[in-house]
C-alpha cells in the first residue's frame, strides 16, 4: 500500500469503534441505496422537468441523456479495469494492514471484489459531472454530496483506498466530460428525444426502468455474475 493511502486510512481508522452509533450510521449510509443512488436519480429526474424555455429544455435534456450514457460507459470501463488489472484487496480484508474493523459491517463484505477502481465513485461522479453541465448550482451540490455522503464513508469503512476513489472519480468525470461534447452528445441524444416526442409512454417507461438501475448501481445486473458462476460451476 502506498504512503498516501496508508496515511489517510490510518487517520480515519483512528476514529473507528469510538462510537458504535456513529459506526452503525456510517455503515447504514454506505449500504443504503435510499441515500446514495436514489438521491442522485431524483436530482436528475428533477432537472429533466425543470421549467425552461423550449430551446433551453431541449439542450438540458440532451445533456441529461448524455449524462446517463456517460454513467453506463464509465461503469463498463471500470468493470473492465477491475477484471483485467491485478486484484486489489480492500483495506478491511488486508491482513498486512493494521486496520480496525468498524462496528456494524460484516467482516467478509465484498472480499471477492477488487477494490480498484471504486464503482461508486465512477458512476456517481459521472452522473454528478453531467448534472453540472445541466445546472452549475445543482451539479456542484451533487458533486459535494457524492464525495462526502457516498464516497468518504467507503474509505472510513475500509472498503476502498483513497486512490480507488480518486481513480474512479477521474474515470467518471472524464467520461462525462467527453460525452458532453456536441459531436458525441447530439447524435446520441437527438434520437432519444425524438422517441420521447413520438411515444412518451414507452419512452418514460424505459426511462424509469433504466434510472432505477442507476439508483441501485446495477445491482440486478451484478447479481448475474454470481448466478453465472453457480450455473457454470
Amino acid at each position: 500500500m502506498n504512503a498516501f493511502d496508508s496515511r489517510i486510512l490510518i487517520w480515519l481508522n483512528g476514529y473507528a469503534t469510538a462510537s458504535a452509533r456513529f459506526d452503525h450510521l456510517v455503515a447504514w449510509v454506505s449500504l443504503q441505496h435510499l441515500v446514495k443512488g436514489a438521491v442522485v436519480a431524483a436530482v436528475l429526474c428533477g432537472l429533466w422537468f425543470a421549467r425552461r424555455t423550449q430551446p433551453e429544455r431541449a439542450l438540458l435534456r440532451e445533456r441529461l441523456l448524455a449524462t446517463l450514457a456517460a454513467g453506463l460507459v464509465a461503469e463498463i470501463v471500470a468493470r473492465t479495469l477491475a477484471l483485467s488489472l491485478p486484484f486489489r484487496t480492500r483495506p478491511l480484508h488486508n491482513p498486512q494492514f493494521p486496520f480496525t474493523p468498524t462496528i456494524g459491517l460484516e467482516s467478509g463484505f465484498l472480499d471477492s471484489w477488487s477494490a480498484f477502481p471504486s464503482d461508486h465513485a465512477v458512476l456517481f461522479f459521472a452522473l454528478a459531472t453531467g448534472a453540472l453541465y445541466a445546472s452549475r448550482r445543482v451539479g456542484a451540490w451533487l458533486l459535494v454530496y457524492v464525495a462526502v455522503v457516498i464516497c468518504l464513508p467507503r474509505i472510513y469503512l475500509g472498503l476502498h483506498h483513497p486512490t480507488d476513489i480518486l481513480a474512479g472519480a477521474a474515470i467518471g468525470i472524464g467520461t462525462a466530460a467527453l460525452l458532453q461534447q456536441p459531436a458525441l452528445r447530439v447524435p446520441l441524444a437527438r434520437p432519444l428525444l425524438a422517441w420521447e416526442q413520438r411515444s412518451p409512454g414507452s419512452f418514460y417507461a424505459w426511462a424509469c426502468y433504466f434510472t432505477l438501475q442507476y439508483a441501485v448501481l446495477f445491482e440486478g445486473v451484478r447479481s448475474l455474475r454470481g448466478l453465472a458462476s453457480q450455473v457454470v460451476g
